[in-house]
Order: structure tokens, then C-alpha cells, then sequence
């Protein structure tokens, strides 16, 4: 058995049947995942939107490495670095993200520093990987059943060795790569890994379904999880919600319940807000937006981009909102656990 339980050999891997589970229930549940994903798009400045997708990536790896029972505060970074990475190649190649050499590939970038994984079973995996790639490869499949292939992939993936030797921590980068592939619209602005961590018996116990079920209970999962956490972050993605805690997060600073931070000028707001609505402002605009001298509004926006709460690309650049792990907390609830 892999070490969640998976029924698996070495050699199991090769006699797979595999095929897509396409019930009524499980179409209609990839319908609603796609209809609803598409309608967290455009809720948002764009430039807002991209700066909570880059945070997304970040709660991806957490949560990832701790369904792996790994350290989040160690692996993390490399996580988020070859997302970033996997998507930019799936939006500007042709990759294929079902084909063995992207597989390959990303398990071999994952732990190229790693010495310890077994990168020397990849090439016994080929001839399974093709079949994956023959069966499930989104380009071979349309509208809803895109998502159908992506549950299934992921089901089977975990069958195959090596990546079914690190409690599938490569085979969720590969599913989120599949979801870019698609592409999902409005993806990015949620994700599934959050929703298995929360849920992890029930992921794992799905995972260990007798495969001549086809892996149907998994998909059903999936995509019941996938619908769960894009109402969630519709919640938090509300303009009129976001707005509401800013100013929650404001009247704190000022009552200095906030730990570890310093009062703020209850103008700030307007500055946060402005960043939040407008996507970014030049720094120039800082005393229209709050009312202050401009010596005072370059003060305020100074303290703002000290502490982080509005970053820039450059030190003279507009400046847009931080969205951060530490801001995450009192912007968008929930996101990460208090414990992080």
C-alpha cells in the first residue's frame, strides 16, 4: 500500500482500466462548478483580483504540504515558486499538462533538491502515464466533462508511483495546473486544496474507493469540495464586504487591538479603499484621496507601505493593496487558519 492506504504495488499501476465517470449527478456538479466559478471574475479590480490570486497561491501550498503532513513554513515557498511557474507554462505552451513528460517533469522540479524521493521509478511509470494521458487529457474533452477529467486524472495519478509516495503533494500542483489548463474561468481566485485539507479524512478515505468503481466517489468529492470553497470565497470577495472589514481593520489599528501594530490615522482608510476599488493609485494622489497637506498624505502612505499594507513594483510606482498572510487575517477571514 502508498503510505495513505491507497491499495497499490509497484506494478498494480500497470493494469489500470481507466475511463471517465460521466453520471447525471456528476455532470450537473461540474455545470455548477464551472457556472459558479465563472461568477467570482469581475467581481474585483483586476489588479485586486491578481494580488489575492498571488496570495491563493501561497494558502495552495500551505494547505498542500499539510495534507502531506509536511512543515508548510518549509516547503512552501518552493510550492508557490513552481506553481507560478506551471502556470505561466500552461498559458504560453502547448504543454499538455496529462502528458508524461510534464508529469515527469514536475515531480523531478518539485524534489530536485530532495535526494530522498524515489526519482528513479518515473521511467517505470511511463507506459501508465500514457494511458492517464490517453484518457484524460483535457484537450480530448469538452465543456463539463473537462472537470470530469480532472477529478478522474487526479484519482488515478495517486495510483501511480512515485506520486503516490509523498501523500499526493504532485499530484495537487498537477491538478491545479489541469484547472489553468481547462481553463476554468474565475480559477485562481479559489481553491480545492483548502477545502481537502479542512475535509482531510474524507479526501483520503474517497482516494482508497476500489478503483473498478472508477473512482467515481473521488470525483463526486472533488467536485462537491470545488463548489464549497468557490461559495466561500464569494463571500469573502463581496466589494461591500471587503470594504466593511477595511474599515473594521482600521477602527482596530485605532484602538490598538491589533497585536504588534501601531495606531493608524483613521484617513488611512481612504487610502486602503481607494486601492481596493481603483485597483492602484499613484502616490501623488494620496492627499485628494485622504484630504491631508501633501506632506502629512506622504507620510500616512509611507507608513502604509513600511508596514505593507499597500505595496508597489517600484519605490515611486502606484501603489496597490498587500494582500498578506498577516492582512489576510483581518481582510479575508478564514483564508488561513489563526495558527499560521
Amino acid at each position: 500500500m502508498g503510505k495513505i492506504g491507497i491499495p497499490q504495488t509497484n506494478s498494480d499501476h500497470k493494469h489500470m482500466t481507466l475511463s471517465l465517470p460521466s453520471t447525471p449527478q456528476l455532470r450537473g456538479l461540474a455545470f455548477q462548478v464551472a457556472q459558479s466559478s465563472s461568477l467570482l471574475e469581475g467581481q474585483l479590480h483586476p489588479i485586486s483580483q491578481k494580488s489575492i490570486t498571488h496570495l491563493l497561491r501561497i494558502a495552495n501550498g500551505y494547505y498542500s504540504l499539510r495534507i502531506a503532513k509536511r512543515d508548510p513554513q518549509v516547503g512552501h515557498q518552493r510550492h508557490v515558486e513552481l506553481q507560478e511557474a506551471v502556470e505561466q507554462e500552461v498559458y504560453y505552451t502547448q504543454t499538455s499538462v496529462t502528458s508524461p513528460d510534464f508529469l515527469q517533469s514536475l515531480y523531478r522540479r518539485m524534489y530536485e533538491h530532495d535526494l530522498a524521493k524515489p526519482t528513479d521509478l518515473l521511467k517505470e511509470s511511463t507506459d501508465s502515464l500514457i494511458r492517464l494521458h490517453e484518457a484524460y487529457a483535457p484537450e480530448k474533452h469538452h465543456g463539463e466533462t473537462k472537470l470530469l477529467a480532472a477529478a478522474a486524472s487526479h484519482y488515478w495519478l495517486m495510483r501511480i508511483p512515485p506520486f503516490s509516495h509523498d501523500n499526493g503533494h504532485v499530484v495537487r500542483l498537477f491538478s491545479d495546473a489541469f484547472l489553468h489548463q481547462i481553463p476554468v474561468s474565475g480559477y485562481g481566485l479559489w481553491i480545492v486544496n483548502r477545502g481537502f485539507a479542512l475535509h482531510k479524512a474524507d479526501y483520503f478515505e474517497a482516494l482508497k474507493e476500489d478503483s473498478s468503481l472508477n473512482g467515481e466517489r473521488f470525483c463526486e468529492l472533488f467536485l462537491k469540495t470545488s463548489l464549497t470553497q468557490i461559495r466561500f470565497m464569494d463571500q469573502l470577495l463581496q466589494v461591500n464586504q471587503l470594504l466593511e472589514r477595511l474599515k473594521q481593520y482600521v477602527a482596530f489599528r485605532q484602538q490598538k487591538t491589533v497585536p504588534r501594530a501601531e495606531r493608524l490615522k483613521p484617513e488611512a482608510l481612504y487610502l486602503l479603499q481607494e486601492a481596493l476599488l481603483q485597483g492602484q493609485f499613484p502616490r501623488g494622489d494620496a492627499s485628494r484621496i485622504t484630504g491631508f497637506p501633501e506632506r502629512t498624505a506622504r507620510n500616512l502612505l509611507r507608513e502604509l507601505v513600511q508596514e505593507g499594507l499597500l505595496i508597489s513594483n517600484t519605490p515611486k510606482g502606484p501603489v496597490r493593496l498587500g494582500f498578506t498572510i498577516q492582512t489576510a487575517r483581518h481582510w479575508l477571514p478564514e483564508l488561513f487558519p489563526d495558527t499560521i
